[in-house]
């Protein structure tokens, strides 16, 4: 929501997260990550399973803004190939005055949708595991996948 707003501003996206999940066990500031340089307006480190994982703001608005234009949105809902049509019609929800569309409330309604049929479904689970902690390619360090696969 932070990225659709006038005016907004990557510091204005940490605050936001800052702001919304600085009580969550797997949320942490980044100096209390060890990263002493970055302010909590500049960044934020989650938990993950295989280790904290910094994310840096510079750059999210731009990398987030993923409107789509009503423009666009309607001349493929009129394409003659069924499927790009189908991709773009529009949502029969009953909601009227949804102009605004973009690929992530996309991916997060057909997100949701998978999740529906997941739940009806027998309970499975994907675990990540972290490679190397230097995060290069082609690089691996055993002691550190075994001891994530305990």
């Amino acid at each position: 929501e932070a990225c659709k707003k006038p005016n907004a501003s990557d510091a204005a996206f940490c605050d936001s997260v800052f702001a919304t999940h600085a009580r969550n066990d797997y949320y942490l500031e980044p100096r209390h990550a060890g990263q002493r340089a970055l302010r909590s307006s500049d960044g934020f480190v989650i938990r993950h399973f295989a280790g904290d994982v910094c994310y840096f703001g510079a750059g999210c608005i731009d990398k987030n803004n993923d409107t789509l234009h009503s423009d666009l949105t309607a001349m493929v809902a009129t394409s003659s190939l069924e499927l790009l049509a189908s991709l773009f019609s529009a949502p029969s929800n009953g909601r009227k005055g949804q102009s605004f569309n973009s690929v992530g409330r996309r991916f997060i309604n057909d997100l949701n949708a998978l999740m529906s049929d997941l739940g009806s479904t027998k309970a499975h689970f994907i675990r990540c595991i972290k490679p190397t902690p230097t995060l290069r390619p082609s690089e691996l360090s055993p002691l550190l996948v075994l001891s994530q696969l305990r």
